[in-house]
């Protein structure tokens, strides 16, 4: 048992020949090439790659589409790729959605509302209908029957939804933020000012479509859209005017036909 307790306390020292170590360097170094050579295989199969999207939603807006595409390009710059963003700012809805890519690659633009005509007018017509409908209330039951006549040549209640309509058939080619379509186009052009994208990715409305489209074409770049909704083939769409439904399928063809992708709902 003293041996044993002698021979365990004993230090124990590993003498290497030459020889020996020069075997392990150069195992070492032969470990140390193939890890290179698999870091650029995965670079030459993966390669990092400069993506420009091109979206109307963007966080901080707290819509679906928004959210999408906020998450879609946190995770491309978590991968290493080079991301810019073209978005608008200060939509109308609710913006408290954290952002979660760095301020510096987003382009956010101004955008025009082409309809705060049509609201403006029915926030109006709202106003004086509460107005005398309270006016009308104060009295007897006799002046509530009594309701006055609409004069000559005021608009009724179908007129008014009529005209509108025909103010949306007449502006909102292909949808309401074509407001946008200038805007975007200038903060695309300000975004590959220098930098020339690998891939255009532009999600719907369909503004950003057509957007999307010229950018890509001017920057010699691959176009990706995405649908999300159904354009022609949504059934809201075939309730348009014959006209409109022929514009808008053109405009559909003239976005898609370059596209090297498109993404969409599937069937049910």
């Amino acid at each position: 048992s003293a041996r044993v307790s002698a021979f365990i306390e004993t230090p124990v020292t590993l003498n290497m020949t030459s020889s020996a170590k020069y075997i392990a360097l150069w195992c070492g170094t032969i470990s140390l090439i193939q890890l290179y050579i698999t870091i650029r295989r995965i670079e030459y199969e993966y390669p990092r790659m400069k993506i420009l999207l091109v979206s109307w939603y963007f966080p901080p807006c707290s819509t679906m589409g928004a959210l999408r595409v906020g998450k879609f390009a946190k995770y491309l710059v978590g991968e290493g790729h080079d991301v810019r963003v073209v978005c608008a700012k200060d939509q109308p809805f609710a913006m408290d959605h954290p952002v979660e890519v760095p301020d510096e690659i987003i382009y956010r633009t101004i955008w025009r509302d082409i309809n705060w005509l049509p609201a403006s007018v029915q926030g109006v017509r709202a106003g004086i209908k509460s107005i005398f409908s309270r006016s009308s209330g104060s009295g007897n039951d006799d002046t509530k029957k009594a309701a006055p006549a609409p004069a000559d040549g005021a608009p009724s209640n179908g007129m008014l939804r009529c005209i509108l309509n025909v103010y949306r058939y007449l502006t909102n080619i292909p949808d309401g933020m074509i407001g946008w379509l200038l805007p975007a186009l200038k903060a695309g052009r300000e975004a590959t000012n220098g930098w020339t994208p690998d891939i255009v990715f532009a999600s719907a409305p369909f503004t950003t479509l057509i957007a999307g489209r010229i950018i890509a074409k001017r920057a010699k770049a691959p176009l990706v859209i995405e649908y999300r909704d159904r354009w022609m083939e949504d059934p809201y769409g075939q309730e348009d005017p014959k006209f409109r439904q022929w514009l808008d399928r053109k405009i559909e063809e003239w976005c898609a036909r370059p596209a090297k992708g498109v993404v969409t709902v599937s069937d049910p």
